[in-house]
């Protein structure tokens, strides 16, 4: 009986190791079943911000494209009105040099229209005083031949014996 009592003694001292090893067992099974949950949540959780994060990416690939693609455009354009406002430029030139060459031919053609009226006019005015030298011989003359009408009547009549008064 003391044998069964030793072997009883002996198991009991097991069994309480062993539900003490199987207690620690068991909390480190928790514990790495709890590790292995945060884990899996923690792996789920990146998954879906790495998921946002590759959209997000995407979306701002997209963008980049497109303002790149815009930002061309924009480039082409402005390249465009720098050839128009260089081709205007040159347009302005080439209409200045054109006015000032007819501007200069406008005053040499005044400056001939002067000239040849200037010249109608002074031989206009000779004429006119030549009309006035021939118009004051005429009125010379006939103002002399009056005065010897005159001076030959009243010759005449003092002759015959009349004065007048």
């Amino acid at each position: 009986h003391r044998v069964a009592v030793n072997a009883e003694g002996r198991f009991l001292a097991h069994w309480d190791e062993f539900v003490e090893h199987r207690k620690e067992v068991q909390a480190k099974l928790e514990e790495a079943f709890e590790m292995a949950s945060e884990r899996r949540e923690a792996g789920l959780r990146l998954a879906i911000l790495c998921q946002q994060l590759e959209t997000k990416v995407e979306r701002l690939a997209r963008q980049s494209k497109d303002q790149l693609s815009n930002g061309e455009i924009l480039e082409d354009r402005l390249s465009s009105q720098a050839k128009s406002v260089e081709a205007c430029k040159e347009a302005i030139e080439v209409l200045r040099d054109k006015i000032q060459r007819q501007v200069q031919d406008l005053n040499a053609s005044l400056v001939s229209v002067k000239t040849e009226l200037s010249e109608e006019v002074e031989k206009q005015h000779q004429s006119l005083q030549e009309a006035m030298r021939r118009g004051d011989r005429c009125l010379a003359e006939e103002f002399f031949r009056k005065l010897q009408e005159t001076s030959e009547k009243k010759g005449s009549s003092e002759g015959l014996g009349l004065k007048s008064e």
